[in-house]
């Protein structure tokens, strides 16, 4: 069977792994010089455009993210995941998040409410970068 060829050969291609795994979690991915901004969009607490479907409310877990694909390995990170404040006179921020390098993978435990960006670079570059 042609999926039992290709379905491996795709798992080593992923940028992230949601543990617990949720078929309703999407995620993009975005390269600004040295960093890469995972936009990821949770369709169990949106919804669906056609209003179908139950809502599960917010997703709780660990994105396992490959450093390969993102020439990570073995680098000092960091993470950040963007803050909207539409009240505040700047209203973007970054909040530090907890890291933990493990063999080829970068693994952040984190709460996905509806939407949220999560910022991964070079330690030491990331708050610079994300806002020049």
């Amino acid at each position: 069977m042609p999926s039992n060829i290709i379905r491996p050969k795709l798992e080593n291609v992923k940028w992230i792994s949601f543990s617990p795994f949720s078929d309703r979690m999407e995620y993009m991915v975005q390269k600004k010089g040295s960093l890469f901004i995972f936009s990821m969009f949770n369709h169990g607490n949106v919804g669906f455009p056609s209003g179908n479907g139950l809502k599960s409310g917010p997703w709780t877990g660990s994105l396992r993210i490959n450093a390969g694909l993102l020439n990570l390995i073995n680098k000092k990170t960091e993470a950040f995941m963007v803050i909207y404040n539409e009240q505040d006179e700047d209203p973007f921020s970054l909040k530090r998040l907890e890291i933990e390098n493990i063999g080829n993978e970068l693994l952040i435990r984190t709460d996905v409410d509806r939407f949220c960006e999560i910022v991964i670079g070079p330690a030491g570059e990331v708050q610079k970068e994300y806002f020049y």
